[in-house]
């Protein structure tokens, strides 16, 4: 709000100061005390009801109580989780509440016409309040308080602007001259009557309600009023208002950024891996290219046109993504394999086992491919995940 007569408009700067001082005044209240014998017996209380609970849900077994299961399971978590309950357990081991009750804080002008919707008014302004932290050792934990009354005194100076000085004859004159222009309108608009003249007629009262609400108008008539202007003309001299420094913003704590990142990293852990469809479309596409593959041969196409075939590419294609996000970097494995041939470790006794599991599986599918499918020797070598089994087979072998 603009300054008028040196002063804000509304008084509200006077008031988030006077609030400020008062707030300050609070911090100088003697350290917190809590009714530890009634915390103690709330969380007896809750605790039970906890017990009970988790009974009842070990009770309910299979498939047909999940439901059940589930609501016990959320009956306990909200329980453990409700405000009075957390507060009583700190206030049994010692510790300051996290949730305590600020209703008693003095109401800016009680009995009068604003209370308290004033005060609510007034509390919309200060975000920077932070009412939920209990006194401790006589003082406001964190200075949120001495912090806002500081801002509220500085606030208050802000109504010490000079005032804002307007051209009040060349308003009087504009406003003078719009009305004329729209008075002129009118009587036009007056004189287009009947169906023949209805576009010219909506056009006139168009052009009034353009003057009617033009910016310079609207101004220009507040002023003769003796009104702030809204949109800043017919101004020859604007108020001048002392800046104010904003507070500091508080930075996040080290442990709360922590426990963000840690929620972060357990969340992308949880969205790896393949769901339940996707874990069925890859067995499904495994199936269907061996399915496919056999009509095909069927068809009289070669081992290397069944590898081309469009069809049977985009399954691999799919496949291959799928294996890569089931198990991240396998599309690597054949350089992985030659990196660890290069190192020429030995095979352990798991690698061992299925060094020979591998060796079986090749002879296999070799056997299958020639039975089944009918490929000849060289449509078996261009098969591609017989090149992958053998190239897995090799890495094995240059390290056994």
């Amino acid at each position: 709000m603009a300054a008028v007569d040196g002063r804000v408009k509304g008084g509200a700067l006077e008031l988030q100061a006077e609030m400020g001082m008062k707030l300050l005044k609070a911090t100088e209240a003697s350290g917190a005390e809590y009714d530890s014998a009634a915390a103690e017996a709330y969380q007896k209380e809750v605790e039970t009801r906890i017990a009970k609970l988790e009974t009842e849900s070990n009770q309910l077994t299979g498939k047909d109580n999940k439901k059940e299961r589930s609501a016990k399971g959320k009956e306990i978590a909200e329980l453990k989780n409700e405000h009075k309950y957390v507060d009583a357990c700190k206030i049994v081991k010692g510790l300051e509440p996290k949730f305590p009750d600020y209703s008693e804080i003095a109401c800016v002008s009680p009995g009068s016409s604003h209370c308290c919707s004033r005060c609510a008014s007034l509390l919309a302004t200060l975000p920077c309040f932070v009412f939920n932290m209990a006194a401790v050792d006589g003082r406001v934990k964190g200075g949120a308080l001495e912090l806002q009354a500081e801002v509220g005194m500085k606030l208050l100076k802000a109504t010490e602007a000079s005032g804002a000085e307007y051209d009040s004859a060349a308003a009087e004159a504009y406003q003078k001259e719009v009305e004329t222009r729209i008075a002129k309108l009118e009587t036009e608009s007056n004189q287009l009557t009947g169906k023949d003249n209805k576009k010219e007629r909506s056009a006139k009262g168009k052009e009034i309600a353009e003057l009617k609400n033009e910016h310079k108008y609207v101004d220009a008539c507040k002023i003769v009023k003796g009104l702030e202007p809204k949109f800043g003309h017919f101004v020859t001299k604007a108020a001048v208002l002392p800046q104010i420094e904003k507070p500091e913003t508080v930075q996040e704590a080290p442990e709360q950024k922590a426990r963000k990142d840690n929620k972060k990293e357990k969340k992308e852990k949880e969205s790896a891996g393949l769901s339940p469809d996707e874990l069925k479309e890859l067995e499904s596409l495994k199936q269907q290219i061996v399915e496919e593959k056999a009509i095909l041969k069927e068809q009289g196409m070669s081992g290397g046109q069944i590898n081309k075939n469009e069809k049977i590419v985009s399954m691999v294609t799919r496949l291959n993504e799928l294996k890569e996000k089931q198990d991240p970097g396998s599309s690597k494995k054949d350089k992985d394999a030659k990196k660890d041939a290069k190192k020429k470790t030995p095979l352990s006794a798991e690698e061992q086992k299925e060094y020979a599991q591998l060796q079986g599986d090749i002879e296999v599918y070799k056997a299958k491919l020639r039975t089944e499918f009918g490929y000849s020797n060289k449509e078996i070598k261009a098969d591609p995940d017989l090149k992958e089994m053998e190239a897995r087979l090799a890495a094995f072998e240059k390290r056994s």
